[in-house]
Parts: C-alpha cells; sequence; structure tokens
C-alpha cells in the first residue's frame, strides 16, 4: 500500500499531532524504505518482516505501538516522564520529543537487536512456564 492512506490519516490531525506523525512517518521510510504500510486498525502501521510498529493519535495523546515492552524499555529508561504501556508510548501534546530519540524507538521496534529479542524470549518462557 501507498503512503496515500497514511497522508491522508496526519492531514486529519491537530498541527502537534500531525507533525509528530509527518516524523514518525519519515523516520520509518528514511531507515525502512521497503517497510509494508496499511492502516491495521484503523492506525498508521508499518511492518518489517515479523517486527511492527504502530501509530495513533488518542484523546490526549500521540501512542505509538511497538510488540513488546522490551523494545521501548531504553527509551522509558531515559524518559520516565512519557507516559507508557506495555509495548506502548503514550506522548501529550505538551510532552518533548526530538527525532533523536523517536529514532531509537523506531529502530527498536522495526529492527531490534539481539539483546532485545533474547530479552523478549526470556520473557516469554517465563510467562509460559508460569501457565503450566
Amino acid at each position: 500500500m501507498s503512503g496515500k492512506l497514511i497522508d491522508e490519516y496526519i492531514a486529519k490531525l491537530s498541527d502537534v499531532r500531525a507533525a509528530r506523525g509527518r516524523m514518525v512517518h519519515a523516520l520509518v521510510l528514511k531507515r525502512f524504505p521497503d517497510a509494508v504500510m496499511s492502516l491495521d486498525y484503523r492506525m498508521p502501521t508499518y511492518r518489517v518482516g515479523e517486527h511492527f510498529l504502530a501509530w495513533a493519535s488518542q484523546k490526549q495523546y500521540v501512542s505509538v505501538y511497538t510488540c513488546s515492552s522490551e523494545r521501548i524499555a531504553a527509551f522509558k529508561h531515559g524518559r520516565p516522564d512519557v507516559k507508557s504501556g506495555v509495548g506502548c508510548l503514550n506522548f501529550r501534546d505538551s510532552d518533548a520529543l526530538t527525532a533523536s530519540e523517536l529514532r531509537r524507538v523506531v529502530k527498536g521496534a522495526l529492527a531490534p537487536g539481539a539483546d532485545i529479542l533474547a530479552r523478549e524470549l526470556a520473557v516469554q518462557k517465563q510467562t509460559a512456564k508460569k501457565r503450566k
């Protein structure tokens, strides 16, 4: 899918949110030009192999979704002031956000290093063990 639907999504946002959306979009396309783009669950979504990153304009913030807490752990460590959930970051309009910070989130989501993948595997094993 072309980025046309994502561009249309961004065009409907307020100035602050549109700027953040354009920043995410540009960072993904610069680093991952072959990323598959879609509007999964009506939010811009980028896939590289089995990895994904999605974002959406919510009522109070722009949320950036990854597939695990391990992929945003470094960001959360450096920016504990940013609201977060399991595998997602919630940026209020008033939160400062630089392209450099967001670039790390994009990379962690779409091209996680071996250390991140190893931590994810360990968490999956612990979870499976608890279910038994």
